[in-house]
């Protein structure tokens, strides 16, 4: 079937809105691609930006090549170029992870196939059933350059003309509930597109693609072109050798959502042009030619006799498809039905709520088929209250300010480290090289406390590249700061600055990260794949290093915490539990979605809870100490989430989103 795509775009770049952006790129007839049309949003994730993005975008379409019988290999060889491509910029940019996640739809005559990597959202209006699609699985839940490769997953689509599918970023399913979203994507552009911007206009960053699908106007057949002979002046009716075109890559088209489209089509042939929205033409009936006789009465019964069968057909077919229709929507009934029971015995939250949303996704279709079912109304509210009781969405409550960091000097690019200690707030600027020391209450300025060539304790100090809290654990305390030179230095609760042994600092080939308990120091040393363990306390560290990694690979290990044994997280989106010499992973459960860009948890001994910063959703987790989801903790001033640290004794939860660092009140 020969088929044109319409399409619409938004996009939200620092807060603003813009027609043309970086997170959204439609290409048709890429890399001689001819009928092929790709479709592409980008989403920021970690310290990746609009530029990123666009890039990659841009990569993506670049890679996808001449069409292949299966497109689904062109688009893993797409992705799979993106992947490196953020991968390298990682490599150049070093501190902070970036990905990106990535919805990309290619569209060949009346077959479509998504893939999607990290976190993308994609909503279908397909053969009269709304669905959603979104990356499932730890491996696809990984944005563009976190792990060692791409793993996509595909979604097949049939279209037909009047589908609509919208690729939008992950955060609308968060602030759109998915009752509002299948009305979106059952609207028409203009309606649509403003009213899913009303509802997404307080975020920083988003993108939007409407694509609606469009029979393509029949073009008659060309008729033999007329040539010129040599010598003469009047064209010939004869045949023309073809021009054979070199393959390019075809323009990114970026035009207004609403615009008239450039003259184009997804099938292989002649152009055919754009509607400026999608809507049917009226069919003009033309008027008899004058001069005919009318037809003869066997003409006429023949035609009545025709009239009266099509008649009889309509109606017969009306009272089918009503039939069909019923059948439709007791099935729809009895298999929301049945996930909601499954949902019920289910011992992990996880799968109970992947059950409700099976279920709400046939409830929303039985809705449309009659809408004003109550005993489908009923069902679609005792869903939607158990899906809230599962997301377990907090606020946080009594948000401040207490730094700039912009004020303060700090880089936004600089990767940060952030401890309470002593009724004080500490802040490592590693590019920087100096460790602020902050007011919880916001009133004073920040204060350098420790930098490179500065006396502490009768020796010149390196750049600070890590700190630690020695908790005090019935014990003195002491904050941590490892320089450069991979000397170690402990900072009282008193004020007094000492110097500490840490034998054989030599040894390790790097120093990525490091944690302290009451009793001994964990040092993580990414390039040599150990995490090295020191035993002592705020007196001194005088025993040997030793190695606890006996197997297993950290060369993407960036940042550990101690829960009862060492957690490390990776700038593969992954968590690490070091057990008995092994690397297991580190899974919590009940999650509604994957953490992207984590930091290892933080243990808070007041309440017994474990708090995880989930950068990439710009969320703080919250978890027993088995690993359970207990809630999820959200803020707008949590966005761009760069590190977290927990006051034990004030129950104070601090934040650096951005270039600001924040606090709260833990719920008790």
């Amino acid at each position: 079937m020969s088929l044109t795509v319409w399409f619409g775009q938004f996009n939200i770049v620092d807060g603003q809105v813009q027609e043309e952006g970086p997170f959204a790129g439609v290409f048709e007839g890429t890399q001689s691609a001819a009928g092929v049309g790709l479709y592409v949003v980008a989403e920021p994730v970690g310290s990746a930006g609009a530029r990123l993005c666009d890039e990659v975008i841009e990569v993506v379409a670049r890679n996808f090549g001449r069409p292949e019988p299966a497109i689904t290999a062109n688009l893993l060889r797409a992705l799979a170029a993106g992947h490196q491509h953020v991968r390298e910029w990682n490599r150049l940019h070093g501190e902070r992870p970036a990905g990106v996640g990535i919805s990309c739809l290619a569209v060949r005559g009346d077959e479509a196939y998504l893939a999607q990597c990290g976190p993308a959202l994609a909503l279908a209006h397909t053969a009269g059933r709304f669905r959603v699609a979104a990356p499932v699985g730890d491996d696809s839940r990984r944005p563009l350059g976190m792990g060692e490769r791409a793993a996509p997953v595909f979604t097949r689509l049939t279209l037909h003309p009047g589908d609509v599918i919208m690729l939008l970023f992950s955060a609308a399913d968060r602030l759109v509930d998915r009752g509002a979203l299948s009305k979106l994507v059952c609207s028409p552009p203009e309606e649509a597109m403003p009213e899913l911007y009303l509802r997404v206009r307080g975020i920083q960053a988003f993108g939007a693609l409407y694509l609606g699908v469009l029979p393509a106007p029949e073009t008659p057949p060309a008729g033999p072109e007329p040539v010129q002979e040599a010598g003469t002046a009047r064209p010939t009716t004869g045949r023309q050798e073809p021009e054979v075109a070199t393959p390019t890559a075809a323009p990114r088209t970026t035009a207004p959502a609403g615009a008239r489209r450039p003259e184009t089509t997804t099938t292989a042939g002649a152009a055919s042009p754009r509607p400026s929205r999608i809507a049917r033409r009226p069919v003009e009936l033309g008027s008899l030619a004058g001069g005919r006789r009318l037809p003869s009465r066997r003409v006429l019964l023949l035609l009545a006799a025709i009239v009266a069968l099509l008649l009889l057909l309509y109606f017969a077919g009306n009272a089918l498809a009503r039939l069909a229709e019923d059948d439709r929507y007791a099935e729809l009934l009895r298999s929301a039905d049945a996930a909601v029971a499954q949902a019920a015995t289910a011992a992990d939250a996880g799968t109970r709520r992947e059950l409700l949303l099976r279920a709400q996704s046939d409830l929303l279709e039985a809705q449309r088929i009659r809408p004003q079912a109550s005993e489908v109304q009923q069902r679609i509210i005792a869903v939607g209250r158990e899906l809230d009781g599962l997301s377990g969405t907090h606020e946080l409550e009594g948000v401040h300010q207490i730094a700039d960091l912009d004020a303060a000097g700090v880089a936004a690019q600089s990767a940060v480290e952030l401890v309470a200690f002593a009724g004080h707030l500490y802040l490592l600027d590693v590019a920087g090289g100096k460790l602020l020391r902050l007011d919880p209450s916001g009133q004073e300025r920040p204060e350098a406390i420790f930098e490179e060539a500065r006396t502490l304790a009768g020796q010149q100090a390196g750049r600070p590249r890590h700190i630690a809290v020695v908790p005090e654990a019935g014990g003195p305390g002491a904050l941590l700061v490892l320089d450069a030179g991979r000397r170690l230095f402990a900072l009282t609760a008193d004020g007094s600055w000492r110097a500490l042994t840490l034998p054989r600092a030599d040894t390790w080939k790097s120093d990525t990260a490091m944690v302290a308990t009451a009793e001994a120091l964990y040092v993580l040393d990414a390039a040599g794949d150990q995490v090295w363990r020191y035993s002592g306390g705020v007196r001194g560290y005088d025993s040997p290093p030793e190695p606890l990694v006996a197997r297993g690979s950290l060369k993407e290990a960036i940042a550990i915490s101690m829960v009862g044994s060492p957690v490390i997280a990776t700038s593969g989106s992954r968590l690490l539990r070091l057990r008995d010499g092994r690397l297991e992973e580190w899974r919590p459960s009940g999650l509604d979605r994957a953490p992207v860009a984590p930091l290892p948890p933080l243990f808070n001994a007041g309440d017994g809870l474990l708090y995880v910063a989930d950068r990439g959703n710009e969320r703080v987790l919250v978890l027993d100490a088995a690993g359970t989801f207990r809630a999820q903790v959200v803020h707008r001033r949590l966005a761009a989430l760069r590190t977290i640290a927990l006051d034990e004794r004030g129950a104070v939860l601090y934040a650096v989103g951005g270039q600001s660092v924040i606090a709260a009140p833990l719920a008790r």
